[in-house]
C-alpha cells in the first residue's frame, strides 16, 4: 500500500496548537457515532455515562475496539511517544445550549500528568460550538467544528510549569449538535518538552 503524507500545522505557539484536517476519514466518524448511538451496549457494559450543562458524555474503552485501536495507533505516530493511561477516549455530545467551561487540561492519574490533548471533531455544526482559547498570544483563537479535524494542544510549557494560556472552553452550541471525541496523553512532564513531528504517514486503504 502506497503511504499517504498528512501534515500538521502549527497553529499557535502560546499555548502550542497544532491541526490536522481530516484525520478521521467519513467511515471511521460514521463508526464512531453509531457505537455512541447504541446506549444498550454502552449501558450492559457498564460504562458511566453523564449529561449535564457540558454535554452528554461518557468514556469509550479502547480494547478490543478496532476502530478506536487505529485511531489510537496513528495519534501516537503524530504525537512521537505513548500514552500511559491508554485505555479510554472520550466522547462527548452537545445539542443546543450546551458548552464546557474554561478550564485547563492538568489533570494526574497515578503520578503522571495531563500532557497533551488529542481533541477529535465528529460533526459539523450550522452555527456556535466553537473550541476557543481566549488568551492565546498574540490573540484570542476559535475552531469552528469541522468534521475529521483533530486539534493538539500542550497544557504546560516546555519547563512543566502550567501553560496558564491554554485555557480554553468550548463556546454553546447556537444550532446543530457537536460531537466530539477526546484522547488525554499522561506521561511524565518532561514530555511536555516535546514538538509533534511535522507530519505523519498513513497507509491508504
Amino acid at each position: 500500500m502506497k503511504p499517504m503524507l498528512y501534515p500538521i500545522r502549527q497553529i499557535c505557539e502560546h499555548p502550542r496548537i497544532y491541526e490536522v484536517d481530516d484525520f478521521l476519514n467519513p467511515q471511521e466518524v460514521h463508526e464512531i457515532l453509531m457505537q455512541s448511538s447504541d446506549f444498550a451496549k454502552i449501558y450492559r457494559q457498564g460504562i458511566s455515562t453523564r449529561h449535564d450543562m457540558s454535554g452528554f458524555s461518557f468514556e469509550m474503552p479502547i480494547l478490543n475496539n478496532p476502530i478506536l485501536l487505529e485511531i489510537q495507533n496513528r495519534l501516537d505516530k503524530v504525537v512521537g511517544y505513548t500514552n500511559l493511561v491508554p485505555n479510554s477516549m472520550r466522547y462527548r455530545s452537545y445539542d443546543v445550549g450546551e458548552y464546557h467551561g474554561r478550564h485547563l487540561d492538568t489533570y494526574q492519574i497515578n503520578g503522571m500528568t495531563l500532557v497533551l490533548t488529542a481533541f477529535m471533531t465528529l460533526t459539523d455544526v450550522e452555527t456556535g460550538g466553537e473550541t476557543a482559547f481566549p488568551i492565546a498570544k498574540p490573540r484570542p483563537l476559535t475552531f469552528p467544528p469541522k468534521a475529521g479535524r483533530l486539534l493538539l494542544w500542550y497544557g504546560h510549557l516546555r519547563n512543566g510549569e502550567v501553560d496558564q494560556l491554554s485555557l480554553h472552553e468550548s463556546l454553546p452550541v447556537i444550532q446543530g449538535i457537536k460531537k466530539t471525541l477526546t484522547y488525554f496523553y499522561y506521561q511524565s512532564l518532561e514530555y511536555s518538552k516535546f514538538d509533534l513531528t511535522d507530519s505523519f504517514d498513513k497507509a491508504e486503504d
